[in-house]
């Protein structure tokens, strides 16, 4: 038999996520016709559903693909109906005059030539002294020197000027920037010049009450990540190195130089710098650790899957809930409830639960380049994993760095058609690189872990920054050198 074949028949559940990422993306091909589509797809999965019912209730041995193929059918469509719906309802209108906002930021503040770019949510459009309801985000664009102060994430703006459909340059072969940025959520850019004030934080404060509580939870994480990226400061690395250190212990990939991000892409060395469940499992697997002697007590076992969970959570909203780390969470969320219940999980059903999770909160993830190359390269890694243990040398250090170049090579394999096709890129060098990256990533995390949790012994964190400044200090070096050979 087929092994794919063999890997559907066993995991009805990743049958239902590639029929719902199969809906979506016919709805994302069909989106410019969002309202009429939408209502067709709509009714016809209304019929389907019908039908499906009819056969649950009435079914007999002959009739199971009939009704496998229906139920299937019903998610397709369903699917495309829930992108073109959540596509339409992200389509604003905004006024074609000028007009005088005030908003929040709500995202990572860059600065771009003599510009300063951040995407902010719009809460309402001061007319007078009345507020009239205008609710968005977008890109806002003004001049580096329009403001004394500097904006960090969470901070109210009030700004003047006309909010304009996402347009790209038209360079030929460039990034399709607007429909990324659509992708993310926003809905318009507007460039303020010098009309930008930052407001009190009193002032602030009232502006952050008209975000919903998912959101003002993910500004007050990312506010407090701010303040631990300043710890690393300590450290007096040299600018890229500490960029590197920001973006693999925290998530802040804001410091990152062209040149780096090129380095790091070029010896196949990229994934490090994006959190993914490779550094989500080296923290949970030390948390596990440190919580081990708790396996004594009675309830040791639930209250360590607790604490882990309030942490897998806890670094997920700190990072900025990106979904590549979201999957990370989501797996080894499901794979703790399974260690607190004692029952065997399956990876690959973990893989397809996330994956359904993750399209059903946002469909037009499935669009994302991370979120395609996260999902390509655990479900490679899980496809040959069966293989691999057949295989794998009996001695532990033998078998260890038989799993660093078989996870190495697996998530490369599903990773290359994808990195190819958008980067134009693949790295033949990706095995010596990850048999020195990937143990300086053990060390760099745990490290780090230890040089937040000590910030009440400066002596025993003042040792630990040593370690984790030669740890990033040699690993960029390294990387360095292997770009240049």
């Amino acid at each position: 038999m087929n092994p794919l074949y063999r890997l559907l028949l066993n995991h009805p559940l990743l049958r239902m996520a590639l029929a719902w990422a199969a809906g979506i993306l016919l709805g994302w091909y069909m989106r410019y016709s969002a309202a009429p589509c939408g209502a067709v797809l709509f009714i016809v999965a209304g019929v389907l559903v019908a039908l499906t019912l009819v056969l649950a209730f009435y079914k007999k041995h002959g009739n199971e693909y009939v009704f496998g193929g229906l139920l299937y059918a019903v998610v397709f469509l369903l699917g495309s109906t829930w992108l073109l719906f959540h596509f339409h309802r992200m389509q604003k209108q905004w006024p074609s005059t000028a007009q005088a906002y005030q908003a929040v930021v709500v995202g990572d503040v860059s600065r771009q030539g003599k510009t300063t770019v951040c995407p902010v949510r719009i809460v309402g459009c001061v007319d007078g002294d009345a507020v009239k309801g205008q609710d968005g985000v977008v890109q806002l664009r003004f001049l580096c020197d329009s403001t004394q102060q500097n904006l960090h994430v969470g901070d109210g703006v009030r700004f003047y000027g006309v909010v304009e459909k996402l347009r790209n340059p038209g360079n030929p072969d460039e990034l399709d920037y607007a429909t990324w940025l659509g992708r993310q959520g926003v809905s318009g850019g507007i460039f303020a010049g010098t009309h930008v004030k930052k407001v009190k934080e009193a002032d602030a404060n009232i502006l952050r009450r008209h975000l919903s509580f998912l959101e003002r939870l993910r500004l007050k994480a990312l506010t407090y990540r701010v303040c631990l990226v300043r710890k690393f400061d300590r450290l007096q690395l040299h600018s890229q190195q500490e960029a590197v250190l920001q973006a693999m212990a925290l998530g802040d990939k804001g410091q990152l130089s062209s040149q780096t991000r090129r380095i790091f892409s070029e010896v196949g060395a990229s994934h490090v710098l994006a959190l993914s469940g490779l550094h989500l499992g080296v923290l949970t697997f030390l948390i596990l650790w440190l919580f081990r002697p708790l396996g004594r007590w009675r309830w040791g076992r639930m209250a360590s899957v607790v604490v882990l969970l309030a942490f897998i959570w806890g670094f997920a909203l700190l990072t900025g809930l990106h979904v590549s780390l979201c999957r990370a969470a989501l797996m080894y969320s499901v794979g703790l409830i399974h260690y607190a219940m004692r029952a065997k999980g399956n990876a690959m059903d973990s893989l397809a639960f996330a994956a359904i999770v993750l399209l059903v909160w946002q469909p037009m993830n499935l669009m994302d380049v991370g979120f395609q190359l996260s999902f390509m390269s655990v479900f490679s890694i899980l496809l040959f994993y069966p293989s691999f243990v057949k295989r794998c040398p009996r001695s532990r250090m033998w078998a260890w760095l038989a799993g660093l170049v078989f996870i190495a090579v697996a998530s490369q394999v599903g990773a290359a058609p994808l990195t190819a096709h958008y980067f134009h890129l693949f790295s033949l060098g990706f095995l010596i690189t990850n048999v020195v990256v990937i143990p300086c990533t053990y060390l760099l995390l745990g490290s780090a872990l230890l040089y937040f949790l000590f910030e009440w012994l400066p002596v025993v964190q003042g040792l630990v920054g040593k370690i984790l400044a030669w740890v990033s200090h040699f690993m960029y070096d390294a990387v360095e050198l292997m770009a240049r050979c």
